[in-house]
């Protein structure tokens, strides 16, 4: 009974949910969601978002507040060392220490930290590291988000991404690019085996 109670009282308090993606598993889609009505988010259901900006997702009378850059604290930090003592982790805490006080569940969203190195030092790892910062605002109230997505998917999502094979971006009116329309006797790219690709 005790344990249920604790349970119980520990899902009516805010959470920290850290969305990791990987790359190329709509990420960036549920980041511009987020970015879109993070302040519906924000008022209506307590939740911060914490993550990259996306500009043309924003609304027009939408400013930046409460958005934080994963990737300059896995290159500032995680990786140079210090964590302690550079801007994005000192920026990283005070968002928490905030959101706590204010009771805010937060969504911290970057795929880089399904990329980035683990690196140890002095017994504790950047995983460590970030997990006891979490924890020592929302404990024991972290969860870690990861998406699957089926490799045939994946891999002709992440074909595109490196190929870039577009005219222009998403929409109906997307066209090939000459290297991706014609043949390669005309000019065209010759495209990779599956296995040379996948080595790659």
């Amino acid at each position: 009974k005790d344990a249920q109670r604790n349970r119980s009282s520990s899902s009516t308090k805010p959470m920290f949910v850290l969305h990791i993606g990987p790359p190329k598993t709509a990420t960036s889609a549920i980041q511009c969601d987020l970015t879109r009505y993070r302040k519906e988010l924000y008022e209506s259901a307590s939740v911060a978002y914490l993550g990259r900006i996306y500009g043309h997702c924003l609304k027009s009378e939408d400013g930046k507040e409460h958005s934080f850059d994963p990737k300059s604290l896995i290159d500032s930090c995680f990786e140079n060392g210090n964590c302690k003592e550079q801007d994005a982790w000192k920026s990283l805490e005070s968002e928490l220490a905030y959101l706590s006080a204010q009771k805010k569940h937060v969504i911290l969203s970057g795929e880089s930290f399904a990329k980035m190195q683990v690196i140890s030092r002095n017994h504790d790892d950047n995983r460590k590291l970030l997990y006891d910062l979490v924890n020592k605002y929302y404990p024991g109230r972290m969860r870690v988000a990861i998406v699957y997505r089926r490799y045939y998917e994946w891999l002709y999502s992440h074909w595109n991404s490196r190929n870039k094979p577009f005219v222009n971006g998403n929409g109906d009116d997307v066209k090939y690019l000459p290297t991706h329309r014609n043949w390669p006797s005309e000019g065209g790219k010759r495209c990779s085996t599956f296995l040379s690709y996948y080595m790659e």
